[in-house]
C-alpha cells in the first residue's frame, strides 16, 4: 500500500482509531464520513461472539460495517500467539485488480475486550423469514 495518505484519509483513521464503537463508512453524502454504530447483542442479551456476525446479518436488520470504499467488510480471523489465543478483525475487502485494500480496520476483540463505559449494543429487529437475505461474507482464516 501506498505510505500516501490524503488528510481526509488520515482524519478517518484517527476517527475509527478513537471510535468507542464500531464505524461504518458511508460514502454519501460527498466526501463521505465515518459513523459509529452499537456492537449486535444476542437473544440473551449478551455482546455476539465475533464470529457469528455475518449469521446474524442474514437473520437480523445489521448490516457488516462497510469500508473507506463503501463496500462491505470481510471478517478476518489470526492467530495472536503461540498460545493458541486469536483475534477477529474487520477489514477492507477489496479484491478487484486495479484497487488498493484502504486501511480500514476495526479490531473486534480489542473493543470488545476494552473496559470503558462508551461502548454501545443493541439487539437489531430480527428479519422475518421471507425477508432474511443471503449474504456475501468473506472470511480468512490467516495462521
Amino acid at each position: 500500500m501506498d505510505s500516501f495518505k490524503t488528510d481526509f484519509e488520515k482524519q478517518l483513521i484517527d476517527e475509527q482509531l478513537h471510535a468507542a464503537n464500531m464505524t461504518t463508512f458511508r460514502p454519501y453524502p460527498f466526501p463521505g464520513r465515518l459513523v459509529e454504530i452499537p456492537y449486535p447483542l444476542s437473544e440473551q442479551g449478551r455482546p455476539l461472539a465475533p464470529h457469528r456476525l455475518p449469521d446474524y446479518c442474514r437473520t437480523h436488520q445489521f448490516d457488516l460495517p462497510s469500508c473507506f470504499h463503501g463496500k462491505e467488510t470481510k471478517l478476518t480471523i489470526k492467530d495472536a500467539s503461540e498460545a493458541a489465543e486469536c483475534y477477529v478483525t474487520l477489514e477492507c475487502n477489496v479484491r478487484t485488480s486495479g484497487e488498493e485494500p484502504c486501511p480500514f480496520l476495526i479490531n473486534l476483540s480489542a473493543l470488545l475486550r476494552d473496559d470503558d463505559d462508551y461502548m454501545e449494543f443493541c439487539l437489531y429487529r430480527r428479519l422475518s423469514d421471507s425477508r432474511k437475505r443471503v449474504l456475501h461474507c468473506h472470511y480468512l482464516l490467516r495462521t
